[in-house]
């Protein structure tokens, strides 16, 4: 796949700026991976070596210039994922496919210690611009990863974004964050998060006051309780509850970690009360559970909280039950053909009175329409597509005689 990355008047061809340009595949505003990339500081681009599939590029600045990130479409490329069109290679490479990159805005400022005055240097925190609500949904849009205390976001187009201090996967003891005028808050207290709208001009002086917090550890065991996984890589998540709530309800999320090694260790935690569970990644049939004493438990009401006053704790062992799959493939409605020109979420559901009580998600192979739903223990599920609003195929539940609109037919 080749082109050229022009200036948003789609006539001037950048130069002298390092612009990537990636051949991406999945959903562009659901999952999606980098497959190849290119660098150009000419402007042109060629990526090689595709196998025949369906494609959609995308154009990354690499925080080094004020070029917006944007996907390809037809007309004009566009920051918005939704507007991503998809390129198809069966038996011929495709040239012509040319961005108008728009110019946009940057957010910068420095990374204080709790006391407001004291350089973060040494470790590497990002700050990250992120779009939506702090408290009930959000994306990461940009970020910058510093090592010296100063960042700076490029590439932001006009709107209103809120910045998150991220101790960039546990990497030191300091609290993930989020901006506020007077000082940084805890990710628990996203309610405290201000807003920050760019219009026509780069901000400056967005700074984060980051308190230093503590560590919760222990490691990740099979079923047994003594063998160690380190056969597939199993996320965490920390979140916390309102006052008086429990787990099963609306958690915060307030820190992540990995392992692939059976133990695991997630910093950055101020004082207080904790719930952790794992999370298979979609890769493995090791069953999401909650952390709970002597074991843990895939109910969440059975999941057991973790306090941190003064002091980290470790100890905090899981022993996951394998589970198992659900997989299938995704049609056009004449049942034969596979939907290859779109990735298709399939969440799997396990009560029959909502259609909101998600228990896993995956997301159909655009090269082959297939999917596969792991980490499921015994139980019954009900099924469903999701087109992400990024198609015109229809949202439907699986039934034997044929999928359906109707939950009654599911």
């Amino acid at each position: 796949i080749s082109g050229t990355v022009y200036q948003s008047d789609g006539v001037t061809v950048i130069t002298g700026v390092n612009i990537g340009v990636s051949v991406v595949s999945g959903s562009p505003c659901g999952d999606w991976s980098d497959m190849v990339w290119h660098w150009t500081t000419d402007g042109q681009y060629t990526i090689y070596g595709l196998p025949p599939g369906t494609y959609y590029l995308r154009a990354d600045n690499g925080n080094q210039s004020d070029y917006i990130n944007e996907w390809w479409a037809e007309t004009a490329s566009s920051f918005s994922c939704g507007d991503a069109n998809a390129i198809t290679i069966s038996d011929a490479s495709v040239s012509g496919k040319d961005f108008q990159l728009d110019m946009g805005y940057s957010i910068s400022g420095t990374l204080y210690q709790s006391d407001g005055s004291t350089v973060i240097t040494g470790v590497s925190i990002c700050v990250k611009a992120a779009s939506g609500s702090p408290c009930s949904g959000w994306s990461d849009v940009m970020w910058h990863c510093t090592t010296d205390g100063q960042y700076t976001i490029r590439g932001l187009p006009s709107g209103t974004y809120y910045l998150r201090a991220d101790n960039n996967d546990d990497q030191s003891n300091y609290v993930n964050e989020w901006w506020a005028s007077a000082a940084s808050v805890h990710l628990s207290d996203c309610g405290d998060a201000e807003s920050i709208t760019i219009s026509d001009a780069s901000v400056s002086g967005k700074d984060f006051q980051l308190d230093e917090g503590y560590s919760i550890s222990g490691t990740v065991y099979q079923s047994d309780g003594i063998t160690p996984i380190t056969d597939a890589t199993i996320g965490f998540v920390v979140s916390q509850v309102s006052q008086g709530g429990n787990p099963c309800g609306n958690n915060i999320d307030v820190a992540w970690g990995n392992t692939n090694d059976g133990h695991y260790t997630i910093n950055g935690l101020p004082s207080g009360i904790y719930y952790v569970n794992t999370e298979n990644n979609s890769q493995s049939n090791y069953v999401n559970e909650w952390w709970a004493d002597p074991s843990s438990s895939i109910d969440c009401s059975a999941a057991e909280p973790i306090t941190i006053s003064d002091a980290s704790v470790s100890g905090k062992d899981f022993q996951l039950d394998m589970g198992y799959s659900i997989s299938g493939t995704v049609y056009k409605e004449d049942g034969v053909a596979p939907v290859t020109d779109a990735s298709i979420g399939i969440s799997v559901k396990q009560r029959d009175d909502t259609r909101d009580d998600r228990i896993e998600v995956a997301w159909s192979d655009t090269s082959t329409g297939t999917y596969t739903v792991h980490g499921l223990p015994p139980g019954t599920y009900y099924v469903r597509t999701d087109n992400n609003g990024q198609s015109n195929y229809v949202n439907e539940w699986w039934a034997s005689g044929g999928s359906s609109f109707e939950f009654e037919n599911a």
